[in-house]
């Protein structure tokens, strides 16, 4: 038997020119809009978390694109003058909310990722939740996201498994 899963928010913080948007889906959703206004970045953003990072970004506009996780969470501008929005260090996170059917409850598929100026890499922590969208749970009590140390200690005491 299926159990129907529904995709009914996405948390977007630091993801490319989106800064802490909640973008409510009610039932199904069209994406539309001008170039540039964000679709593929909603999309890649989407896709990095239920591929587990394993996919290619923009691949919807361009099947040779340069985008890459840390462009997304810095915000790549590419002027002359400056490269990124946020040099500094940064956390980003990517939250989807899922209504099981079956069940009536919510749960949270999501990614935090930090990038730090002494880092080479990107960290990137990949999370189940069984939780609504809240913004205590991604921002501190100053509004500031997250990074996963932060976010771990913060989750602990709510249940992982999905059922």
């Amino acid at each position: 038997m299926w159990k129907l899963k529904t995709l009914t928010r996405v948390k977007l913080i630091n993801w490319h020119y989106f800064v802490n948007e909640t973008i409510e889906i009610h039932n199904n959703a069209l994406v539309t809009g001008e170039n540039g206004a964000g679709k593929s970045t909603l999309l890649d953003a989407i896709q990095f978390v239920l591929t587990a990072g394993q996919g290619k970004f923009n691949t919807a506009a361009n099947m040779h694109t340069k985008r890459t996780l840390e462009s997304y969470v810095r915000c790549k501008i590419g002027t002359d003058s400056m490269t990124y929005l946020r040099n500094d260090d940064v956390t980003a996170h990517i939250a989807l909310e899922f209504k099981d059917e079956s069940t009536n409850k919510n749960f949270l598929v999501g990614a935090v990722v930090d990038i730090y100026a002494t880092m080479s890499r990107e960290k990137v922590l990949f999370y189940t939740l069984e939780s609504q969208l809240t913004d205590n749970l991604f921002l501190n009590e100053e509004g500031i996201p997250r990074d996963i140390k932060s976010f771990k200690a913060r989750i602990k005491p709510i249940p992982h498994q999905i059922q």
